[in-house]
């Protein structure tokens, strides 16, 4: 009977709540291995002194009640699964997990409840699912990471790094969606396979190396911008060689580019999916296409930007100086075109049509190359010979920081 608001976990609501009889451990006799306290009507505040004497539980439910304390339930040796989520549990409620008797416990769920913190789960040494979401848990100060967690539920809180998640040697799945995250600091998974981290505010891939096994990456709805090449995303490129899947939807960087996908596949070449659309064999072969024109525009705008500074410092120099210059320029571009012949024009069998397909346009990148070597020589000629003739030469401005 309630009193005050005060609903304990009374014999004979336990006795009621008892199911799926097995036999003893050791042989011996039958007993009761399942509690479901589920959803009670008045909702459980407190679960009394009775439970712990049910040595051979197997499987515990407390949900949807008004638990705050696990202490009575941390005493049960032959537990698999304890089930405690939707109740009012507190962070001093979970404290007896520190020195709990719990040494086959495989699953523990504490979703949706008051906890602001996490103590050390170490004790249950066995522990495999550990569901601490939709909680208010600031800080993993103490956690102190597990030896055989494989999936970890830490999505909804507040937290804002990593910091004390401590090394998870055996985790395949962390959730860590819809909390504050800035940054990854703190990740030490080197068999993870799946980061579900949507829904923060974070800028940085750095710390993603901590989890190099990843091949599923969700990062949806955080705050990665629509900086040239994506350097944040070129980094998973060696960070995480096993990538296959990236979910980038809602960042800001998708309204910056007009096919931000293609954007990311320029820098992550080995991607299977991205936001969960598979990448098309067209698709990858066109980026492989527009990454060869990038990088012969990028090659022509260093090349004349050389030739324009070469030609600044000739104006300055002597007479003679400027032509040893110019007579090297024309030895090299002799040399490369000896290197690099135009192709032959064609015969007139082709000429007039035929059905020989046309030689194929050969890669202009290693003439382009070559020639951008021999602007850098020329200009380091120009720049020895204005040193000795005390021509000076204005130091070029640096870029101003668009910031």
């Amino acid at each position: 009977m309630a009193e005050d608001g005060w609903t304990p976990l009374s014999h004979e609501i336990l006795c009621k709540s008892l199911s799926l009889i097995d036999k003893t451990v050791e042989g011996s006799g039958y007993v009761f291995t399942k509690l479901d306290c589920s959803e009670k009507d008045p909702p459980l505040t407190h679960l009394g002194n009775k439970v712990q004497d049910y040595k051979h539980l197997k499987y515990v439910t407390l949900s949807k009640n008004q638990v705050e304390d696990l202490a009575p339930v941390s005493k049960l040796p032959h537990c698999l699964c304890l089930v405690a989520s939707e109740n009012k549990i507190t962070k001093e409620g979970i404290e007896c997990m520190k020195e709990a008797d719990l040494p086959w416990c495989q699953v523990v769920d504490l979703s949706i409840n008051a906890l602001a913190g996490v103590f050390s789960f170490q004790t249950l040494g066995r522990l495999r699912i550990l569901d601490l979401q939709e909680n208010q848990i600031t800080s993993l100060e103490g956690f102190d990471g597990h030896q055989n967690i494989e999936v970890l539920k830490l999505q909804k809180n507040q937290l804002e790094t990593l910091q004390g998640l401590g090394p998870l040697p055996k985790l395949q799945k962390l959730f860590v969606s819809e909390n504050k995250l800035t940054t990854l600091e703190g990740l030490q998974a080197e068999t993870l396979e799946e980061l579900e981290a949507s829904q923060n505010q974070l800028t940085s891939m750095d710390f993603v190396e901590g989890a190099p096994q990843i091949t599923t990456l969700n990062v949806t709805g955080n705050q990665f911008q629509g900086d040239d090449d994506l350097p944040e995303f070129k980094k998973l490129d060696t960070a995480l060689p096993m990538l296959q899947t990236l979910l980038v939807a809602s960042n800001p960087f998708c309204d910056t580019f007009p096919e931000p996908r293609k954007e990311i596949l320029l820098v992550i070449p080995g991607l299977l999916k991205i936001d969960d659309t598979k990448v098309e064999n067209e698709e990858r072969e066109a980026c492989v296409q527009l990454m060869k024109v990038r990088a012969e525009e990028k090659a022509e705008m260093e090349k004349k930007g050389l030739a324009a500074q070469l030609a600044d410092i000739l104006e300055k120099l002597p007479e003679e100086a400027a032509k040893k210059i110019m007579e090297r320029e024309t030895q090299g571009n002799e040399e490369i075109l000896a290197a690099f012949p135009p192709p032959p024009e064609p015969s007139g069998d082709d000429a007039d049509g035929g059905d020989a397909e046309p030689p194929p346009k050969p890669d202009p990148m290693p003439k382009l190359l070559k020639e951008i070597e021999l602007q850098k020589e020329l200009l380091q000629m120009a720049t020895t010979e204005a040193e000795a003739a005390g021509v000076g030469l204005e130091a070029e401005a640096p870029p101003e920081d668009d910031a």
